[in-house]
Order: C-alpha cells, then sequence, then structure tokens
C-alpha cells in the first residue's frame, strides 16, 4: 500500500479528469515512477515523491457525532515536488470545508493552508529517517480552521520489517501564534502506521494515533484504510476512523486519490 503509504469522496469530476490523465500518461516510458502516497492516513512516510514529478493528492472526508451533534465534511487536497531523492516541499489545505449542527447555521468555505519542507535521511535500503518543518497558515474562516497560525516540528522513522509489510512512525511539536486562557501554545503528536501489500493492486494499513496539549482533553484514534492501484500514475484509497477515547465516539469516513503528474524537470 505505502512503498512508504498515506480523506470522503472526490468530486466526480475530479476523479474523472485525474484518471483521464492517467490514462493519457501510458505512452511514458516503461521505467516511470509510481506515487508515493502520504493520504488518507496520519502518519507521514519518510520518502519522498518521484524527484522532478508533480504529484497531487485530493479527496473528501466526512467526521461525525461530534461534540453537540456537529458534523464537518471537507475536501483536502496536497501538492508535492521532490527536488532530489531526499529533499522536497508540499503545499497542503482545505479546498472546501463545511461545519454544521443541529439547531445551527452552518459554516463553510475554504480551509488553512500549509507550506512544509522535507529532508530525507536514507539508513539503508530498507530504512530511513525523515525531518519536516510546516508553516501554517490561518486562511479558512474562524470556526472552520485552527484560528491561529502554527509551525510544525515532525520527526519520522520509516522501515520494512518484512516483505511485504512496512512501518511508519512519527513525532512532532506544533507550536501555536495565538491561544486561549488556559491553552497551551504547544501541542505534541505521535502516530505509527503499519501497512500490507496484498497483491500488485491492493494493499492495507493500519493506524493509530493521538495528541496532547495542556488545557484540553487529549485525543487518540484508530484508522483502517485499503489502496488500489488503477494505474501506474493513479492509486485511489477508501477506509475510516474513529476515536479512542471516551466522550463522543467520533467517527470519519473517507476516500480519494494520488496522482502522479508530469515531469517538471
Amino acid at each position: 500500500m505505502k512503498r512508504s503509504l498515506v480523506p470522503g469522496v472526490p468530486t466526480l469530476g475530479l476523479s474523472s479528469a485525474l484518471l483521464t490523465l492517467s490514462l493519457c500518461g501510458i505512452a511514458r516510458a516503461d521505467d516511470a515512477p509510481t506515487p508515493t502516497p502520504y493520504r488518507p492516513n496520519v502518519t507521514l512516510p519518510a520518502a519522498l515523491s518521484a524527484p522532478g514529478y508533480l504529484e497531487i493528492e485530493a479527496g473528501g472526508l466526512q467526521i461525525g457525532d461530534m461534540a453537540g451533534g456537529a458534523k464537518r465534511s471537507s475536501l483536502p487536497y496536497a501538492v508535492k515536488l521532490a527536488f532530489s531523492e531526499d529533499w522536497g516541499i508540499r503545499l497542503t489545505g482545505e479546498a472546501y470545508a463545511r461545519l454544521s449542527a443541529d439547531g445551527q447555521a452552518s459554516l463553510s468555505g475554504g480551509g488553512d493552508t500549509s507550506v512544509v519542507l522535507k529532508r530525507r535521511f536514507e539508513v539503508d535500503k530498507g530504512s530511513a529517517f525523515g525531518l519536516e518543518l510546516g508553516l501554517n497558515g490561518n486562511t479558512a474562516k474562524t470556526g472552520l480552521g485552527a484560528d491561529s497560525s502554527s509551525a510544525t516540528l515532525n520527526g519520522i522513522y520509516s522501515i520494512d520489517v518484512a516483505e511485504g509489510w512496512h512501518v511508519d512512525s512519527n513525532l512532532n511539536i506544533t507550536h501555536f501564534r495565538n491561544t486561549s486562557d488556559g491553552l497551551s501554545s504547544d501541542m505534541w503528536g505521535a502516530s505509527a502506521a503499519l501497512s500490507r501489500t496484498l497483491s500488485e493492486k491492493w494493499g492495507v494499513l493500519f493506524e493509530v494515533s493521538g495528541t496532547r496539549r495542556s488545557g484540553t482533553d487529549s485525543t487518540a484514534q484508530g484508522l483502517v484504510a485499503a489502496s488500489y492501484t488503477v494505474s501506474s500514475h493513479l492509486i485511489l484509497d477508501f477506509g475510516g476512523a474513529r476515536s479512542l477515547r471516551s466522550g463522543p465516539s467520533n467517527w470519519t469516513v473517507f476516500g480519494g486519490l494520488t496522482w502522479l503528474g508530469p515531469k517538471l524537470f
């Protein structure tokens, strides 16, 4: 699933367009690289996308059973570009987000936007470390995003543990520029994902993740996802997640794609 692997259902128009582009790309050389999905899970791999190629991720997800009966839907995206096997950047965000709650007017618009610089450190053929620095801008309407700009430092370790089995683990800290009274400006996050290649086309992934921040409840989540390789340029994914802590039993469903685009350099 995730050679190193990574929310609802993508819009029909976007999926159709990318599928058409993918099929048209068959004319490329047989030794052309394949996509390196970072979605749909939280844990990121140390590997970067193919150097010089534009890679796009898109999808949709819905979170339900939130506090107060709220539901949140969004269309997350990521645009990735690696300069080499060890250096790369990506732009991530939400093209659209909608928050609704019982008895209240819904809120919708674009989400927050982040820019991430990534560095990979190879250990050997089957393992590598990674380090990421991300800057998040609170470009979303109040209530749809973080309501504060922030910076995140993420440490990554990825390893092939057996034939067809792969593990990614992350430990990160996010510093928020603005905070409410009693809320810490720093939030710690940790996650680990185990992925398994089932066949040439199919893969599965299992993940646990969580966050800890003084002044608010900690979070914990379990996630299960599957991936399907449509072609050498397009991988689809779908799955679900649920809160592992007491309180509102938040659930999430998602689906999306990773498309390897044209070579830029």
